[in-house]
């Protein structure tokens, strides 16, 4: 992906997450549902295609493949919504248009490393996604929806003043702390969408 060998539908978002895993021979050997079936909340891709609305599809016994949304297909450290007899076949990513702005910041220790907070903001109006989102918490992604409205109505400084209300709607229960780590990386996302797209 990285390379640019196959297209990618998302105008640049997969290629700049995909050079920020580990390290070259980890990106070269793992794969995207590989990363999304081990289900380590802290993966770029789980909040990646979480983020872009994608589709995880998955095959067992029946005839028919089952469909799930890759925001609610983590449901917790570890835990995905594959069934027993299921493996992961086949991802499918929305197209963004070229129009579409999205920006992605990790927060780590060091480069390459599992993330302690991510923030990802996607605004493409032409096609009609715009989706903020919170990753590397303890459970599923956290899609911020009032922030992605106040984002595509308002713009990126309206926005950011609304994620650590929408956090603690949404996540009450987690540590403050915590809590604030995340705002910031989604601030920071939304902060560099406005910078570098304005």
């Amino acid at each position: 992906m990285e390379d640019g060998v196959f297209e990618d539908p998302t105008q640049g978002l997969l290629k700049f997450v995909a050079h920020g895993i580990a390290y070259r021979a980890i990106r070269n050997r793992g794969t995207m549902g590989g990363s999304l079936a081990h289900a380590d909340p802290a993966a770029d891709w789980v909040s990646t295609l979480a983020a872009l609305g994608a589709v995880i599809v998955a095959q067992g016994t029946a005839k028919q493949p089952k469909r799930y949304a890759a925001e609610t297909f983590v449901e917790g450290a570890f835990m995905t919504k594959l069934g027993e007899n299921e493996v992961i076949v086949s991802i499918e990513v929305p197209r963004l248009s070229t129009a579409a702005k999205w920006a992605y910041h990790k927060i780590n220790r060091k480069t390459g490393e599992f993330a302690n907070a991510i923030g990802i903001a996607i605004l493409d109006q032409k096609a009609g996604l715009t989706r903020v989102l919170a990753g590397a918490v303890d459970g599923p992604p956290i899609v911020l929806p009032k922030t992605a409205d106040r984002l595509n109505e308002m713009g990126w400084e309206a926005a950011s003043k609304t994620v650590s209300d929408e956090l603690a709607e949404i996540a009450p229960d987690t540590d403050i702390e915590d809590r604030e780590l995340h705002a910031v990386a989604v601030r920071r996302a939304l902060k560099q969408l406005g910078q570098e797209h304005d």
